[in-house]
Order: C-alpha cells, then structure tokens, then sequence
C-alpha cells in the first residue's frame, strides 16, 4: 500500500506522459506477493516491473506478467549472450534489462540485444550510461526511456568520481562523446585517491 500511495502521489505530479518503472530489486519473493503488489500499482500506469524475481525465477516473472498484465524486465545479471538468448527463447522477460561490464562486454552485448530485436523485444541497459549510451546508439532496439542514467547529484552511483567528463544529458537526451572507443577519460588522480 505504501508503494502504491507513492506512485499515486508521483503519477500525479509528473502527469500521464512520463514513463514510470518500478525496480523491484529482487524483493518480491513469492509469486503470490508480487501478484499482490503489483495489482495494487498498476492502475497508476507502470510501464514495467524491473527484477522482480532472480532471473533464475523465470516462470515466476512469466506468471506475474499473465496474472496482472504489467510487463516485465530483468537480465543485469546475465553472464553471457547464451543466457539472455534463454531468457528471451522462454519468453522470461519482456524487456531485456542489460549490462555489458557483466555480460562479457562489447561483443555479448551485440549478440544478447541482437536476438532480443530477432524476438520482436526491447532492452534497456544498466547504469554505466558512458559505456551504454554509445552501445544504445548502435541498435534499432532501445526501450523508449530505456538508457539508465543515474544523476550524479543523488550519488547512488559513483563512477562519475572516476571520470574528467561523465556523460552530458541534456533535455532528456545523452549527448554522445566523439572520444575514441566510449569517449571515456579516467581522473587518475580520483581513481588513486579512492584506491587507497
């Protein structure tokens, strides 16, 4: 209930338009509960339901998405583009959620959102917008929204301590580095005083 007060009091002040996601984080538990709480937000327009259960959980995730009808999304924890191939085959997850520092990089990346596009499916990425923006940009198939960015003013992500320049957004938009490989440039002096 609280959850669902929440999203209440947000959907009435962003209005209609914006999309509003809801991570989960692993937390729901049993299928029984997370069908529960889900039912309880969806008539505040949740566009999907992030890590609900451990990917491992799939049928769980299928059986949350037929018994509410709100879609759902998980995959940051796959370690290859054989299991994200999986995921997808069984229909586990409606929006692929990925991560290439975990996934095997710049290569399982391609070929995990390649046979999502191949199954008619999205894909949203997981944090590390420097890395993903430019991966994002190479594919047909973003999730509208679907680029994580974690605004550094709330520092729940650090990495941005790590870098000369993070990633610029701009009017919703990230503003793409033309730096060679991902435009990153490390902050050596950072990177040695959190080393420490």
């Amino acid at each position: 209930e609280r959850d669902a007060n929440r999203l209440k009091v947000l959907r009435e002040k962003v209005g209609d338009k914006p999309l509003i996601a809801l991570d989960a984080f692993r937390t729901l538990k049993t299928l029984d509960n997370a069908i529960k709480r889900v039912n309880l937000i969806k008539e505040y327009g949740v566009a999907f339901v992030e890590d609900p259960f451990l990917e491992s959980e799939g049928v769980a995730a299928i059986a949350l998405r037929e018994a509410t009808g709100v879609p759902v999304s998980f995959g940051e924890s796959l370690a290859s583009s054989k299991m994200a191939e999986q995921v997808l085959y069984y229909n586990q997850t409606d929006i692929l959620r990925i991560d290439a520092l975990v996934i095997g990089g710049v290569g399982e990346f391609l070929k995990a959102t390649a046979y999502a596009h191949q199954k008619g499916k999205t894909f949203a990425t997981h944090i590390h917008t420097e890395v993903h923006s430019q991966l994002a940009a190479a594919t047909p198939n973003l999730y509208p929204g679907g680029l994580e960015y974690l605004d550094p003013r709330y520092e729940i992500d650090l990495f941005h301590h790590l870098l000369l320049k993070p990633i610029e957004i701009r009017n919703g938009k990230a503003i793409l580095s033309t730096e060679p490989g991902f435009g990153i440039q490390w902050d050596w002096d950072a990177i040695q005083h959190f080393s420490r």
